[in-house]
């Protein structure tokens, strides 16, 4: 048996990990698996380009996400024969049969293939215990990054690297007046540019749904507008990554506010939720509504995942 750090069970790493807070973690026993299937990945980077087909929707499914799932479901029955599984790549049941589950493993056995295809580095295997509704424990573990996140509700939030023992991330809990919003890997952000346009300042964007919230900003219409949009928003920093590292760097604190401005589907969200409250953060919907999960229709609205969930939401730190 492998550790979480992937040294044999009995092994001082192995013991460094037991012996930590981490251990109280509900899903500790899953993350040699879900390190064993983030190895399945690697073995298609750097050489032959896996095969790849289109799902209805046209997302890109490829060997290696096949690789990743079979390893995952292989695994999940045999550690976790009395969960059912929820999966990307597998089969969805029926939201009648799916009703009944008060408990069940939510999974995304490649999130950021199209990145994956690209060549960026950012992609995870991701995996969240979804208890009535809500996610309570998730994992995201980084493959060619060598790097693991992994928290809870009453938990906390860890990460691991390496050979290193698991050390805790905490949220920011206040904001700076420059404080950094995570993008995508795109040049452009006019939905996100009109969000932020919305708030007076960071604070106000990072607590929507409160009396007095403002109004919408239309989109603006070209380019140019764009430019200028952006250009009278209030101070702050972009840093990009890929969708499942937004979460984490909010988790551990390198980052503070992520506006997923598209639609995702709950295995994209639901290990970043549980990480992110591990950590003191917090992730609702854009306009302050809780994520519901196991719904009829498995697509999110849009999102927002925030650090400084203890801070009030009209206190900002100083600049550091």
């Amino acid at each position: 048996m492998i550790d979480p750090a992937g040294k044999a069970e009995g092994s001082p790493a192995a013991t460094s990990v037991a012996r930590s807070s981490a251990a109280s973690f509900p899903l500790r026993d899953l993350l040699p698996l879900v390190m064993e299937a983030g190895r399945a990945i690697l073995h298609w980077c750097g050489g032959a380009a896996p095969r790849i087909r289109r799902k209805a929707d046209d997302s890109p499914v490829t060997e290696a996400d096949e690789a990743s799932q079979a390893v995952l479901a292989h695994g999940l029955a045999r550690l976790r024969p009395d969960l059912p599984v929820l999966s990307e790549e597998g089969r969805i049941p029926p939201h009648a049969e799916r009703a009944g589950w008060p408990r069940f493993l939510l999974v995304d056995p490649l999130d950021g293939t199209r990145g994956f295809l690209n060549g960026e580095g950012d992609f995870a295997v991701c995996l969240a215990l979804v208890e009535h509704g809500f996610p309570t424990a998730g994992i995201l573990h980084f493959p060619a990054l060598g790097v693991t996140w992994f928290g809870g509700r009453g938990c906390g939030a860890w990460r691991l690297e390496h050979d290193a023992p698991p050390e805790p991330v905490h949220a920011a809990r206040t904001f700076p007046q420059r404080a950094t919003v995570m993008q995508g890997r795109v040049r452009r952000t006019p939905r996100l540019d009109a969000f932020l346009a919305a708030h007076a300042d960071i604070c106000s964007a990072a607590f929507p749904g409160r009396p007095g919230a403002p109004a919408p900003v239309p989109l603006p219409s070209d380019t140019a507008a764009q430019d200028r949009l952006r250009a009278g928003l209030f101070p702050h920093r972009r840093m990009q990554a890929g969708g499942p590292l937004k979460f984490c760097l909010v988790a551990e604190g390198a980052a503070h506010v992520f506006p997923c401005m598209h639609p995702t589907w709950e295995w994209d969200t639901a290990p970043g939720q549980a990480l992110l409250e591990g950590a003191g953060g917090m992730v609702t919907l854009l306009d302050g509504r809780p994520l519901a999960y196991n719904k009829p229709d498995l697509r999110n609205e849009c999102i927002l995942a925030v650090g400084p969930a203890v801070c009030a939401p009209n206190t900002c730190a100083a600049d550091t």
